[in-house]
């Protein structure tokens, strides 16, 4: 199978925006809905490989062998520059798969409204991913539900395997709190939206963040 850099994917994602606002431009010199759409989605992508990047710059200093082994990272002195770049990559992906998510359960709502509204509430899954993170693995750092141990037992001590399940659980709360997060957004900002306009009739402009 073939691997596409990920940066040829993001440039690819941002060539073919720029392709449908033009477009969208060209046809209807008003028509910003796409900016707004593609706009959004970029920054909140932007957010999100920010945030995968210092969990795993942090991380990877508890259990390096989670990155080499569990992720298959090449051990050196480079394992932390690789890490960030991991983290900042799968940050990047879960921003923008939230906010696409977020945009067309929202898709009723204008765009500019719609935008800032999921901006607004943004700090909402970035705080819960931060902090079950940090609880997670105090939590139940010792459990380990997919039995794990026996296949570390032959490739790094107890002490390791302890940081590696940690870490694991780490990564875990970090989802969890995403998608708790981002729930409440959404519910934020659709009752938001409720109270600002108790009608919610609004004319059918708004459109999907990709091509319909």
């Amino acid at each position: 199978m073939i691997e596409i850099p990920y940066w040829v994917r993001v440039v690819a994602l941002l060539s073919f925006a720029a392709v449908l606002i033009l477009r969208d431009r060209l046809r209807d010199p008003g028509n910003n809905v796409r900016t707004w759409e593609y706009g959004c989605l970029f920054l909140v992508g932007s957010m999100g490989a920010i945030y995968g990047a210092i969990n795993d710059a942090i991380t990877v200093s508890i259990s390096p062998d989670y990155f080499i082994i569990g992720r298959g990272l090449e051990p050196g002195p480079e394992l932390g520059l690789q890490a960030i770049l991991l983290g900042s990559k799968a940050g990047f992906s879960a921003g923008v798969t939230v906010c696409a998510i977020g945009q067309f359960i929202l898709l009723r709502i204008p765009a500019p409204r719609r935008c800032r509204a999921i901006l607004r509430y943004s700090w909402i899954p970035l705080s819960l991913a931060g902090t079950l993170a940090v609880l997670a693995p105090f939590m139940f750092g010792h459990n380990d539900p997919f039995g794990f141990t026996p296949s570390l037992a032959g490739f790094i001590s107890s002490a390791k395997t302890t940081s590696f399940l940690k870490v694991w659980w780490a990564h875990m709360g970090a989802y969890f709190g995403l998608i708790l997060g981002s729930w409440m957004a959404i519910c934020l900002s659709r009752r938001g939206e409720r109270t600002e306009d108790p009608a919610h009739c609004h004319p059918p402009h708004t459109r999907l963040p990709w091509p319909a």
